[in-house]
């Protein structure tokens, strides 16, 4: 009898731990469920506010992370004031965003017009193209929607360009000095230090500065060469130049 009071009191509770315990468990299902639920719906509301500020639209541990697409104000807006709209000069660009840092970057454009020096006057077109890497320097938030860009770029530039009125001692630019040179063709190449930045204004829409030191590396002249006075992409002809860019661009 004894032994039988015991069993069943041992079952009674046993039944009651495990009733207990299973309510335990249920309840903190639910909690969790609604944890969940409520971190799903707040980071969801956060993304949609952040996509439609343009913030961000990519995962920030993706590898990729969008294309950028960006056309300079800056070179043709200064060529026109410089030569008072003879010289033209339009340029696009193209990057990819990887891993927050890393922009490998495209950029393009063509050159034409014509450029008064005191050695002769140029006039020519063209077109250039440049390659390159820029690296986000921002340690702190590097995978927001701001940039502080430092690159390397490596450029290439081909022409057609005539020179006329060419001085007497217009020898470093052309064997025969006075007379017209028309009918060039040349190829050029040189190397860039970048740096600027890059700065989200709306859903999407960037605008931002990029500062260049630039090497030409194709600087001598060859027997029976003219040397142009301008090079697209590059600038007015010298073994080193300067160059800026104002852009406005978009994120897709």
């Amino acid at each position: 009898m004894i032994i039988d009071n015991l069993l069943k009191r041992g079952i009674v509770i046993l039944a009651v731990l495990w009733a207990v315990t299973a309510a335990g468990a249920k309840m903190t299902a639910a909690e969790s469920a609604d944890t969940n639920e409520a971190a799903a719906t707040e980071t969801a509301a956060e993304t949609k506010a952040e996509k439609k500020a343009g913030l961000r639209t990519y995962d920030e541990k993706a590898i990729y992370q969008g294309v950028f697409l960006k056309l300079d104000l800056f070179t043709p807006a200064y060529e026109a004031i410089r030569t008072k709209g003879k010289m033209q000069d339009y340029e696009i660009s193209a990057s990819v965003r990887l891993k927050n840092h890393f922009y490998p970057t495209l950029e393009a454009g063509a050159s034409f017009g014509t450029l008064q020096t005191d050695s002769a006057t140029h006039k020519g077109r063209g077109g250039f193209m440049r390659i390159g890497m820029d690296f986000n320097g921002m340690r702190k938030n590097a995978g927001g929607p701001h940039a502080f860009l430092v690159g390397l770029r490596v450029g290439t530039a081909y022409q057609n360009f005539g020179l006329y009125g060419l001085s007497e001692t217009s020898l470093d630019r052309a064997e025969n000095g006075g007379a017209d040179r028309v009918g060039n063709k040349r190829w050029d190449a040189w190397a860039e230090v970048t740096a600027g930045c890059h700065v989200n204004i709306a859903s999407g829409f960037y605008m931002g500065w990029q500062f260049r030191f630039k090497l030409l590396l194709t600087y001598k002249r060859k027997e029976g060469e003219a040397l142009p006075c301008y090079i697209p992409g590059f600038g007015d002809f010298s073994d080193t130049n300067w160059g800026a860019n104002y852009y406005i661009g978009w994120r897709f």
